[in-house]
């Protein structure tokens, strides 16, 4: 069956700079939500038909919207979901302790996900294969104003060189790919959305980008978030998939 007609009452909720639009719906009398992107995007880990394959496999393995309905329309691709509930992590930025400690949580359960049979893939060779792609077709975020202010490069290009010629080594864990914002708390656990980038990734990948977030909302608490880890920081990790998000 074909739900993508039936939807009604689309209201935007998207947020951020990403290329994928998010809209409230209804359907059948539920509230649901419809993620669409150009098919431009399909090649890369923004692709919401990729993001509908990874929502179904985790299925039993993470708390994660179901699909409903994946597949294309015009020049976009599509993804119809159900609706998450729970408290959103943003809500405790007014406490910063507990918001240190969902974060640390929510990152431990996607790292704990088997990855001995999983068949997404988010290394380096295929974020810096997509990048590549993403920067040919002018689809990568290229405004300096939208960087970190300690990012020292002159151009899009020379971060990109750098990129390549500074990888690190990976070690290997399920990643969510941009886990600071992406996930609701229910019952003391982190239900997921934005799935679109999952799948086997460096360890640090998620744990910088939240550390990122942390220290503008609350730096001191920096030591508490790898207590709760239960690992010491790698400052070359850090800063490196730090700057690789910055085109992305």
């Amino acid at each position: 069956m074909n739900f993508y007609h039936q939807l009604s009452a689309p209201s935007p909720v998207s947020e951020g700079l990403s290329p994928a639009r998010v809209s409230r719906c209804t359907l059948q009398g539920r509230t649901v939500y419809l993620k669409t992107i150009p098919k431009l995007f399909a090649p890369t880990t923004y692709s919401v038909r990729r993001e509908g394959a990874v929502m179904a496999w985790l299925q039993g393995k993470l708390r994660v919207p179901q699909v409903i309905e994946c597949g294309e329309t015009g020049d976009s691709e599509y993804l119809i979901m159900t609706e998450l509930t729970g408290q959103h992590i943003d809500c405790l930025m007014d406490s910063p302790e507990d918001y240190v400690t969902q974060l640390a949580r929510a990152i431990r359960a996607v790292q704990a996900v088997d990855i001995r049979s999983c068949p997404f893939v988010s290394n380096l060779d295929t974020r810096l294969r997509e990048l590549s792609y993403l920067l040919e077709n002018g689809l990568a975020d290229t405004d300096p104003a939208h960087w970190q202010q300690s990012t020292a490069f002159s151009s899009p290009q020379a971060l990109y060189r750098w990129l390549v010629e500074n990888r690190p080594a990976e070690d290997p864990v399920f990643s969510h790919g941009d886990i600071s914002a992406n996930f609701f708390i229910e019952n003391g656990e982190p239900c997921f959305y934005d799935l679109a980038r999952m799948g086997v990734a460096d360890r640090w990948a998620d744990i910088a980008l939240a550390l990122r977030d942390i220290r503008e909302v609350c730096p001191a608490l920096e030591p508490l978030f790898f207590e709760k880890l239960g690992i010491a920081p790698d400052p070359q990790k850090i800063d490196y998939y730090i700057l690789l998000d910055e085109l992305f």
